[in-house]
């Protein structure tokens, strides 16, 4: 008996926390919630099964939520809180090697991680969930662990700025896996949640048709 296998999707948001994004802390929770309900949606509809992390990050990086079934998803409100400075190298570090502990026995399992940060690095080297202390050696195991990760891994990220996205492709993210957004306003981030949704739409579309990852996922061709 061998039909075929269920899609099993592990979607992660990695959110920054720092002090800057006090004047967006509302609209996080609101983008975070909104994207949730969108993926409990759509996994009906495509018969895929979604699971949801959550991290936080400032100066240090927090699990608030752990491969919990998107049905079943709490608000953020209560999980979200800002406060410190941005470990932006050792929040992806240690939301992809945590992820990876994750059993992908029976099924065809994939990852996708958002990481949404308001700024540039500057706390990993003095965090806690970081494996080295010098930045030269977190920016090189960011971009091992990028060369590395299997087909079936997705990871992208939202910065504020140019610099901001040249900073991303030194860690070794496709450019097609790094997005700008405007971290001035909550219209932008407002507008970064539907450039994740798209992101998120493609993916499942594409989940739908055998694929199983993205180096391109923001691309819009």
């Amino acid at each position: 008996m061998s039909g075929t296998q269920n899609y099993i999707n592990h979607v992660a948001l990695v959110l920054d926390a720092s002090s800057s994004m006090s004047h967006l802390s509302g609209k996080v929770v609101e983008v975070a919630d909104q994207q949730i309900a969108y993926l409990a949606r759509r996994s009906k509809e495509l018969d895929q099964e979604t699971r949801v992390t959550v991290y936080v990050f400032a100066n240090k990086v927090e699990c608030v939520v752990y491969d919990k079934d998107v049905l079943r998803m709490p608000s953020l409100k209560q999980l979200y809180r800002v406060g410190g400075m941005t470990a932006l190298l050792a929040a992806t570090l240690k939301s992809q090697n945590e992820l990876a502990q994750t059993a992908q026995l029976y099924g065809d399992h994939s990852f996708l991680t958002f990481v949404l940060t308001d700024g540039q690095e500057n706390a990993s080297h003095r965090c806690p969930d970081a494996p080295a202390t010098d930045p030269r050696e977190l920016v090189q195991a960011v971009a091992k662990l990028t060369q590395t990760q299997a087909d079936n891994w997705t990871l992208a990220v939202l910065v504020p700025d140019q610099m901001g996205k040249r900073e991303a492709m030194q860690c070794g993210f496709p450019k097609d896996n790094i997005a700008i957004w405007d971290a001035t306003s909550t219209q932008g981030l407002e507008e970064a949640g539907q450039v994740i949704q798209q992101a998120t739409e493609n993916f499942m579309v594409g989940r739908a048709k055998g694929i199983r990852g993205s180096r391109a996922v923001f691309s819009t061709g």
